[in-house]
């Protein structure tokens, strides 16, 4: 069974409960610069990360549930958002996705559909791959 299994999948919402998040950035093209800010539920930057250079393709990174000062943060809901900048300066949003643990599974219709620990309900084809975290 998955129940119980982190997946990986698009998003931005971050459901944090005392353990490191697995997200990911996928990029149509290289960057320059790609960056991760993670905010509160009242839009305050919480933390930043810049992943610098970053070839096309899915970057992954694992957020520990720190701030900018190293401190743990409370449970709760995190934004992420993320921004790359090309070689001109130019920047754009790459798809993000945030894993979340498998806390049910179901028929819906003839998909299988999944209940993530996040409150999100997606098909198992909705799934870019298995965390291990």
């Amino acid at each position: 069974s998955s129940v119980g299994k982190t997946a990986l999948a698009q998003g931005t919402q971050i459901s944090f409960a005392g353990q490191s998040v697995g997200m990911a950035a996928k990029l149509d093209a290289a960057a320059a610069s790609l960056k991760a800010v993670i905010r509160d539920s009242n839009s305050q930057i919480v933390n930043q990360f810049d992943f610098g250079p970053t070839p096309a393709g899915t970057a992954d990174f694992i957020w520990d549930g720190g701030d900018d000062a190293g401190k743990q943060v409370m449970a709760g809901v995190y934004t992420l958002e993320l921004i790359a900048t090309d070689d001109q300066g130019k920047t754009t949003s790459p798809t993000s996705y945030v894993g979340a643990m498998v806390t049910s599974i179901g028929q819906e219709g003839a998909d299988m559909q999944v209940g993530l620990s996040d409150g999100r309900n997606i098909l198992t084809t909705d799934i870019v791959k298995w965390l291990a975290i």
